[in-house]
């Protein structure tokens, strides 16, 4: 089967956002950074998909001891960093979704009322076997 290629804007503001790419186990996928910035708190600066080295995710934060302002990935509650390039974890079943590692129930501050950018992710994806919703989201 051949290789799909999408890309997606992922806003620092918004929570948890589909990509619209479902996943099962054995498929292969790989999400990649392509561009622009964004902050969890535009005192400390803008910066890439890999978050901030300053910063680490503490309690409460979308995923610890992860670089603040890192691209985090989910699939079907299954949570893990993705940063500038991540070849997925495709063990569970579900859709890729993605945020920004951030304090996401505001227990040190504005949460995600302060942030602001956005970031575009590639996600290049081959299915092992397609299901009605993967030939969907292929289209």
């Amino acid at each position: 089967m051949a290789t799909k290629k999408v890309r997606r804007t992922i806003y620092a503001k918004q929570k948890w956002q589909g990509t619209g790419v479902y996943v099962n186990p054995h498929d292969k996928v790989a999400v990649r950074y392509i561009g622009d910035s964004w902050t969890t708190n535009p005192a400390i600066g803008y910066f890439d998909a890999n978050g901030t080295d300053v910063y680490k995710g503490k309690p409460g934060y979308v995923l610890q001891d992860v670089n603040e302002g890192a691209l985090i990935g989910q699939i079907e509650g299954l949570t893990f960093a993705v940063g500038n390039l991540c070849h997925l974890p495709t063990t569970s079943n579900g859709e890729l979704l993605l945020i920004i590692n951030d304090d996401i129930d505001q227990q040190y501050g504005e949460g995600f009322d302060d942030n602001d950018g956005q970031i575009v992710v590639e996600i290049e994806y081959e299915f092992a076997h397609m299901t009605a919703k993967q030939l969907k989201s292929a289209e």
